[in-house]
């Protein structure tokens, strides 16, 4: 239970950093653009800290925890991009 709790929670934070940095670095071009930048940008994530955590010698769940709740957090902070306008599509049927 408990592993299954820490994945869902680590998942959560890097899956949350990875799409507030992709709306925030990058213009809107759709849901499906918008999606691959972000899993790209989730793994990099999960290797830079695995990285850090690994060279400072302190690889476990709580350091993995920690860090990646402190990096949400950072990005919560980002500026938010005004969100994309709907564009009306031309009715097929006159009102009335």
């Amino acid at each position: 239970m408990q592993a299954s709790l820490a994945f869902w929670l680590l998942s959560g934070l890097t899956g949350l950093s990875a799409w507030l940095l992709t709306r925030a670095l990058f213009p809107w071009t759709g849901g499906v653009d918008a999606t691959i930048r972000a899993a790209m940008i989730a793994f990099a994530i999960i290797v830079l800290v695995g990285l850090a955590l690994g060279s400072l010698g302190v690889l476990g769940l709580a350091p993995y925890l920690m860090t990646f709740a402190i990096g949400c957090a950072a990005t919560l902070a980002l500026p938010r991009p005004p969100r994309p306008r709907c564009r009306r599509r031309a009715s097929r049927f006159r009102s009335r």
